[in-house]
């Protein structure tokens, strides 16, 4: 576990201030994290920067291992060339992801950091491909429902994820069965919701996954998927859920 005032320094400074920074810049975000709480920094995971192994990187910023107040999380550095210039949006969006019960908990933020829950699960397009035994099927139908049921709360809170079509890298499994919409960074409240939309045209009609899922349970034809995604489309309302639902089989 590497301390924040470690993190200044070489080779840690590297995802401190991915891809460069001044010393000034690493300074302050050291200061900053030490604020918020942050007491340590694990580095693991399957990306790799440079030797150090983090969580993930994206276009905005790099995500990796962290303690927060004895708890483990996920602490999201921005990036020194992201076209955006703090954290806060991203901040507020999570949030209203939160408010509808999906993504992982914020639980600090400040201009170049978030603290979120760190969430430990497989990708649905692993654990579908893993899934097998009595019962599977039943599983299967269960997790994509929660799936969808995500994707609908989200739909109802006007906030597009945004990145809904790669679903298999947006949804994680745990170990219950669980699941959990996570990497918020594409989100807007301001365009049009597509939520369901995305996630049931990745799962059950594009090519690579929805191969996969139809091997672990019935789903209707590519036809009928179309028709009751556009009836759902028109008013996104409970019911129309309900029902796009039912003739999935879910």
């Amino acid at each position: 576990m590497v301390s924040p005032a470690r993190l200044a320094a070489a080779p840690y400074s590297l995802v401190l201030g991915y891809p460069r920074a001044t010393p000034r810049q690493l300074g302050s975000r050291a200061d900053a994290l030490r604020t918020m709480g942050v007491t340590g920094v694990s580095f693991e995971g399957p990306t790799r920067l440079g030797t150090l192994c983090v969580l993930g990187k994206g276009y905005s910023g790099v995500v990796l291992a962290a303690r927060w107040r004895r708890r483990r999380v996920a602490l999201k550095i921005r990036r020194t060339d992201s076209p955006r210039k703090t954290m806060a949006a991203e901040a507020r969006l999570l949030s209203m992801a939160n408010a509808a019960r999906v993504g992982p908990k914020l639980y600090a933020h400040s201009r170049n950091a978030l603290v979120m829950e760190h969430v430990e699960g497989v990708r649905i397009s692993d654990w579908l491909y893993a899934l097998k035994g009595r019962g599977s099927a039943a599983r299967a139908r269960r997790v994509l429902r929660s799936i969808l049921e995500s994707c609908h709360a989200l739909d109802s809170a006007g906030l597009d994820h945004g990145e809904l079509s790669m679903i298999s890298k947006h949804a994680l499994v745990r170990d219950d069965d669980s699941v959990a919409i996570i990497d918020f960074e594409s989100a807007s409240s301001l365009r049009q919701v597509s939520n369901v939309t995305s996630a049931t045209q990745a799962l059950a009609i594009g090519a690579a996954l929805s191969s996969v899922v139809r091997r672990r349970c019935k789903i209707p034809q590519r036809r009928r998927i179309i028709a009751l995604l556009r009836s759902y489309k028109h008013s996104k309302s409970d019911p129309a859920f309900a029902a796009l639902l039912e003739g999935l089989g879910l």
